[in-house]
């Protein structure tokens, strides 16, 4: 009898935790499909590599034998806490450096795995590096976008990329290597992306390896993005 009442409980806490995952699924799913649709989906070609027209959801990879043991040393912590993980880590292991200099072009948008194991790269290469490792540890793609747009350094405006991310809290933050590193640790969890309008301007566009959103399908050119 002892033994019976102890099966018991043990199914009854297993069904216990089979109904949690399952909600937590069917939250997940609302929110993924609120997030895919919210913004119109459109095309965006860019001549990143090379002069050749890529779709700008290739630079940012969903499979990397290069990277996912990297990423998987994230796996045992919370996904705000990779974000904000993975941000400071490519602040660290990353030295910016312009594309004519790495390159010896005008503009390239390197690979993620190009940009970790060199170690260098401008303002899109550690973007889609962070949005790479942010996908391969597990984060789900709705909650990763790499934006292109305007912002504002030392009262001039310039084009610019950074990864955005959408926490726990259902609130997106900036997660910007380049420009303003230290102020996207400090303001993570904080200060969303919205209300840093003295910082960014308008957004162009913005991307995963899913999906890309824009109100229109367009090609831009490198003049574009100054950094």
């Amino acid at each position: 009898l002892d033994n019976g009442i102890k099966e018991n409980k043990e199914l009854i806490e297993a069904s216990k935790n089979i109904s949690v995952d399952k909600n937590n699924t069917i939250k997940e799913t609302k929110e993924e499909t609120y997030w895919n649709n919210k913004w119109k989906k459109s095309p965006v070609i860019y001549k990143a590599q090379d002069n050749t027209p890529l779709d700008i959801r290739n630079f940012i990879l969903s499979r990397s034998y290069i990277l996912q043991p990297i990423a998987n040393k994230y796996n045992d912590i919370s996904f705000d806490d990779r974000a904000l993980r993975i941000l400071k880590d490519v602040i660290k292991r990353v030295t910016y450096t312009s594309d004519n200099v790495i390159y010896k072009q005008d503009e390239y948008w390197a690979n993620p795995e190009e940009t970790w194991q060199n170690r260098l790269g401008d303002c899109d290469d550690g973007a889609n590096l962070i949005a790479t490792l942010l996908i391969l540890s597990g984060v789900p793609n709705y909650r990763i976008k790499v934006a292109c747009g305007d912002a504002f350094v030392k009262n001039q405006k310039v084009g610019h990329a950074y990864c955005v991310y959408l926490a726990d809290n259902d609130t997106w933050y900036t997660l910007d290597w380049c420009y303003w590193a230290e102020d996207s640790i400090k303001t993570f969890g904080v200060v969303p992306h919205k209300d840093k309008k003295d910082t960014y301007g308008d957004i162009w566009f913005t991307f995963n390896n899913e999906f890309s959103f824009a109100q229109k399908s367009f090609t831009f050119t490198k003049d574009d993005i100054k950094k």
